[in-house]
């Protein structure tokens, strides 16, 4: 059976699948698509994907979009250990509970922190319609990126090795790839934040040093 994944390493979710996929040694085909390109647009992709986003994943004639399925997909029909998303009751709903707080308490703020910076006319006109933004605007979106930065060094990680718990798991993926976005623009968002700076270098020496590099290397070197 074919495992195809259709990813483009700018987006933060295709590159979570990506790190999973590799690191459980689940067989797969990747095929990119560009993200900015207006290749998600065409007729050929949304037979892919009928939302027509990244990533999406072909199983033979199954088609399936939105990474949190992806990855309960993945899991169901891959033999995987289980810290990745545990079988226990209470330890999974940890892992669900990030995993629900991040789309719009981690993830908004941070993206559109980054949109406002470097300003892409297509994510601009998506983001903003036509809003015209200014430096106030784009200090108050890094407030907001910063604040959601500081509940995570100082919630999520106060008491724990990994954001839901001692073990890594799915959750682990989903945010350390919204927090290393940041690198486009080369914000440190370690500065200040010991717990968040050991808790990227746990799970980039879990992943591996050298595929953690190579996953990001797209988003440059950072601040």
């Amino acid at each position: 059976m074919v495992l195809t994944l259709y990813t483009d390493p700018l987006s933060q979710p295709a590159r979570a699948v990506t790190t999973f996929l590799k690191v459980t040694k689940i067989e797969y085909v990747e095929e990119i698509v560009g993200l900015l390109s207006g290749d998600l647009k065409t007729p050929e992709f949304a037979k892919i994907n009928r939302f027509q986003m990244l990533p999406a994943l072909v199983h033979d004639d199954f088609h399936l979009a939105e990474s949190v399925a992806i990855f309960l997909y993945l899991i169901q029909t891959h033999p995987v250990a289980d810290h990745w998303l545990p079988k226990e009751t209470r330890a999974q709903a940890r892992v669900h509970e990030f995993i629900s707080w991040h789309h719009t308490a981690l993830r908004i703020p941070v993206v559109t922190y980054i949109i406002s910076v470097l300003q892409p006319p297509p994510l601009m006109i998506k983001a903003f319609g036509e809003r015209q933004i200014t430096p106030v605007d784009v200090a108050h979106f890094k407030m907001r990126a910063e604040r959601a930065l500081d509940i995570v060094e100082n919630i999520w990680l106060k008491e724990t090795k990994f954001v839901s718990g001692d073990q890594i798991s799915i959750a682990d993926l989903f945010a350390v790839e919204e927090i290393e976005q940041l690198k486009i623009i080369k914000f440190n968002f370690r500065a200040g934040r010991p717990n968040l700076s050991a808790y990227l270098d746990r799970v980039k020496e879990f992943v591996g040093a050298e595929l953690y590099d190579e996953i990001h290397q797209i988003l440059g070197p950072g601040a």
